[in-house]
């Protein structure tokens, strides 16, 4: 019998397959709620409010080794559910045909209300997600609260503040996209941070007057650090971006030949301020981004509540899809 559900996208199994894999060894079921693929299917839905209390049943797919299923679950069999990642390929608004428009609309409003009024225990939330996706400002809030460092931060479309922010930041300043924005319809193409000087930032006037920019001050590095929460377990992965010149300013310029990613153990304090910050934010997962100073300071940088892990877990053997089975087996 299905326990867990997850909701997510077909279409991206790889942030997920390894979790549904470790789940079935401990005897717990996962099902899979992606509601594009509820909608293209016609898949049912039938729940019913019985003095404010939600019965009922919903068809989810359950992932198999070599083909997948499609199974009705009773709700109240649900113990816990997880708003991984959904992956929108088909927007509502860009539908021209009314009734197929809304069909889409109402179905998904139909799946939402279901899955908030689930009589089960949540790891993450589709509030808590939409609340913190790409607001990096509210959480440099939340984790200076709780005692982490952070970087000076600006978000301005005032060419003059910013120009004097980098001023006081020696002259550089790192810009960031606050969303993960794709510049071609293959969304192959997106922004990275890069450093950039005054003058440069002075010649952007009309750029910065019209979209307000996300920059912060350009923290030294020996080390960056993804942290993965999971529940009550925290792995480290050290990544030495400072190896390779592709690297220095954004590990996403990804270089595994030339840069070494190890488990590592975080200081305690930095241990108990991360808690700290996940249980102020509502998040049992996440992907924490850190950067350790040449003086051995440590310096949060982000949480993606969704973000990717499997090539941490690879090259530095972290057990992260273990962890997420217990995770769930505790919640369940």
């Amino acid at each position: 019998m299905i326990r867990a559900l997850i909701i997510s996208s077909l279409s991206e199994r790889y942030y997920y397959d390894a979790f549904v894999k470790a789940c079935r060894e401990t005897d717990i079921k996962v099902g899979i709620l992606d509601p594009e693929h509820f909608i293209k299917e016609n898949h049912s839905v039938d729940i019913h409010l019985q003095g404010g209390l939600p019965e009922g049943t919903i068809e989810v797919v359950e992932l198999g080794n070599d083909t997948n299923s499609t199974t009705s679950i009773d709700i109240s069999a649900i113990k816990v559910a997880w708003h991984l990642r959904v992956n929108r390929l088909l927007r509502v608004s860009q539908i021209r045909n009314i009734e197929k428009r809304f069909k889409w609309s109402e179905t998904l409003l139909a799946l939402n209300s279901v899955c908030n009024v689930l009589p089960c225990k949540w790891i993450n939330t589709i509030e808590s997600i939409e609340r913190l996706g790409g607001n990096k400002l509210l959480q440099q809030v939340r984790a200076a609260q709780v005692g982490l460092n952070t970087p000076d931060t600006i978000i301005s479309n005032s060419p003059e503040a910013v120009t004097r922010f980098s001023a006081k930041n020696d002259g550089h300043l790192l810009l960031k996209s606050m969303g993960n924005v794709k510049l071609d319809r293959d969304g192959t193409m997106a922004l990275y941070s890069e450093i950039f000087r005054s003058d440069e930032l002075g010649e952007s006037a009309d750029a910065i007057r019209i979209c307000p920019v996300y920059a912060q001050e350009y923290i030294p590095k020996r080390y960056e650090y993804r942290v993965m929460f999971i529940g009550d377990e925290i792995h480290a992965c050290r990544i030495n971006s400072q190896a390779s010149k592709k690297t220095i300013i954004d590990w996403r310029h990804y270089d595994f030949d030339n840069v070494e990613h190890i488990e590592a153990e975080l200081p305690t304090e930095v241990l108990v301020r991360l808690t700290a910050f996940m249980r102020s934010v509502d998040l049992s997962y996440g992907a924490i981004d850190m950067i350790e100073t040449p003086s051995g300071e440590f310096v949060f940088l982000e949480v993606n509540p969704s973000g990717q892990w499997e090539w941490i877990a690879e090259l530095g053997k972290l057990p992260i899809a273990d962890s997420v089975a217990r995770m769930i087996k505790s919640y369940a």
